[in-house]
């Protein structure tokens, strides 16, 4: 049975950051904390960006459960 999820996607410059890894929350404000941890942090894997550089944002996905890891 399908389910609302909400998929955290992370921008770089202004692109999908590895958009095939897919992190998944039951929660959105578990989500959104993430999110804005990002985007306050506002450097990726080791090379700072402008404070507009790095972005997060949660969308809601109605997906199916089975097979796919999702976050408390």
């Amino acid at each position: 049975m399908p389910i609302i999820a909400f998929l955290l996607v992370i921008f770089v410059e202004g692109e999908p950051y590895r958009p095939n890894d897919q992190i998944f929350f039951y929660d959105v404000n578990r989500c959104m904390y993430f999110a804005k941890a990002i985007r306050k942090q506002n450097y990726w894997n080791g090379v700072k960006y402008a404070q507009d550089g790095v972005g997060a944002h949660c969308l809601p996905q109605k997906i199916n459960p089975k097979g796919v890891d999702i976050y408390r």
